[in-house]
């Protein structure tokens, strides 16, 4: 019995040893598969960095459009500026609801014209400023806003041309003096608004010989024309015809641009 039970004991022992001894370990990894690993990482990396970049540079984009209508700012109330980069009506001071123009005034346009050679003096509450002979010439009428300022809210142009007879020469003469007049009449109440002033300028070369019915409005401002109007008349006897035509620019009655 006594063999019996060293064998039992041994037995067990001895297949324990077997089976540690039977088991393997996992292969250890190559270069190949390393280098592998390696070169994969760095690529997920790459092409991670990629799509943060492209994120970051799509919400800067996006953040930039969103914030672009701000950058034109709403002109505030009693200022007698404009916003930068706009142009267009501006609040008057002290009128309740008017609008007048934002750079140029009564005494900066009287003051332009005469000294490009026009006579200039009062006409009721406006200040009217002359310029040619008798017979052909112009006359530039400017309004204020109200008595006591000098903020300028209208400005009309009228060309004229007198003759004997029926004057048929007349209707060419007073278009052609208010188209060549217009540049230099706008440069000086629309400084700075030079898109402004060659809208009026190519509308007014293309509507002056049929006039709309009412106002438009351009760059803000309300603008409309007379169109050539001939008015005979006797004097002395004598048959006498005068041919006007017109451009008035408003901007108490127009609202800014949006």
């Amino acid at each position: 019995m006594g063999d019996d039970r060293g064998t039992d004991v041994g037995g067990p022992r001895g297949h324990g040893q077997a089976g540690r001894a039977g088991r393997t370990r996992p292969p250890e990894p190559t270069r190949t598969g390393l280098y592998l690993s390696v070169f994969a990482g760095v690529v997920v990396a790459v092409v991670l960095v990629f799509v943060i970049l492209r994120f970051e540079a799509n919400r800067d984009d996006a953040s930039g459009f969103a914030g672009s209508p701000q950058r034109t700012t709403a002109r505030p109330s009693g200022s007698s500026g404009t916003t930068a980069g706009r142009g267009g009506p501006v609040p008057c001071q002290s009128t309740g609801g008017l609008y007048c123009f934002p750079r140029a005034t009564v005494t900066s346009v009287a003051d332009a014209l005469k000294v490009q050679g026009a006579t200039c003096g009062k006409d009721g509450s406006d200040i009217a400023c002359r310029t040619g002979s008798g017979a052909d010439g112009s006359q530039v009428s400017v309004q204020a806003a109200a008595a006591d300022l000098d903020q300028l809210a209208t400005l009309s142009m009228t060309t004229f041309s007198r003759a004997p007879g029926n004057n048929d020469a007349g209707r060419v003469r007073v278009v052609g003096q208010l188209v060549r007049a217009a540049p230099t009449v706008l440069a000086n109440l629309l400084p700075g608004e030079t898109k402004t002033q060659g809208a009026i300028r190519t509308w007014l070369s293309g509507h002056l010989n049929k006039c709309p019915d009412g106002p438009i409005t351009i760059g803000g401002y309300k603008v409309w024309c007379d169109p050539p109007t001939r008015v005979t008349a006797s004097t002395s006897g004598q048959l006498v015809s005068t041919w006007t035509a017109g451009l008035t620019i408003d901007s108490a009655t127009a609202f800014p641009p949006r």
